[in-house]
């Protein structure tokens, strides 16, 4: 599933705020996610708050999400290397990168 139009815009949006508040998206995962689950939330959706671990290179960094349609949403992910500056997608599909 792509993500929806309405979505991505809000994504976008929480995303430029992020850096727009900090220049770069590390250690704004928190209060990034909270932003973008209550914009989420107005729009008429039932998103989740995640707070887990991103797994990469072999280490676990604790990081926030929004979960939204059954799939991860992450306006953060950059700050990861490698991964999209908005990450979409189900857990299956990121090789368990993301953990609950």
């Amino acid at each position: 599933m792509t993500i929806p139009k309405d979505i991505l815009a809000v994504a976008r949006q929480v995303r430029r705020w992020c850096l727009k508040k900090n220049g770069v998206s590390k250690n704004m995962c928190s209060v990034s996610s909270r932003r973008l689950y209550d914009r989420l939330r107005k729009k008429g959706y039932r998103p989740k708050f995640v707070s887990g671990f991103f797994c990469g290179s072999g280490e676990r960094y604790y990081h926030c999400w929004v979960r939204v349609l059954g799939y991860i949403l992450d306006v953060t992910a950059d700050q990861f290397g490698g991964m999209p500056a908005i990450m979409w997608g189900k857990s299956s599909q990121l090789k368990g990168r993301y953990e609950e």
